[in-house]
């Protein structure tokens, strides 16, 4: 499955495992193009808590102040991710 869950950012699973894949610019390039985020996970938790570590290994805050925003937004784009994820995977009644 690939499922787009907000601009440039994907879904993706195969039999065994999920993942995020993320659209960024080649530098080299110039061209957009679509690349793993996170690591392979058996569940969807497990992949959501990864997406969250990640963002906080490649954050550029020189500061603890200036993380705690960081961790504000990627705590908020997670749940607005884990909805459309629910919205896609969960009919509605």
């Amino acid at each position: 499955m690939k499922i787009k869950i907000k601009d440039g950012t994907y879904l993706n699973s195969d039999a065994q495992c999920y993942w995020i894949s993320k659209e960024r610019e080649n530098k080299k390039t110039g061209r957009t193009e679509e690349r793993r985020f996170t690591g392979y996970f058996g569940r969807i938790d497990q992949l959501l808590d990864d997406y969250f570590e990640q963002h906080i290994r490649d954050s550029k805050s020189s500061s603890l102040t200036a993380l705690r925003k960081d961790v504000a937004a990627i705590k908020k784009e997670i749940r607005e991710i884990a909805e459309e994820i629910k919205r896609c995977l969960i009919p509605e009644e």
